[in-house]
């Protein structure tokens, strides 16, 4: 999974898949794009940690994240 902290001042985005239903309309499975945060400040409802230090990489390549409830 790619890094979702905050680093470098960068924004960080997500991409869901999420079938989308209209009233009794189907639309099937789309992409949806989310703002995680803007480089600087993660985004109200996100929360984004570091996860376990690998040996083979830096350890701010691994973030869980949870959805905003």
């Amino acid at each position: 999974m790619p890094p979702t902290t905050l680093r470098g001042g960068l924004p960080v985005v997500t991409i869901v898949m999420a079938r989308m239903v209209d009233g009794t309309k189907d639309h099937g499975v789309r992409p949806f794009l989310g703002q995680l945060g803007n480089g600087n400040k993660i985004c109200k409802g996100v929360e984004s940690t570091s996860g376990p230090n690998h040996t083979k990489s830096p350890a701010w390549m691994f973030a869980y994240q949870s959805p905003p409830y």
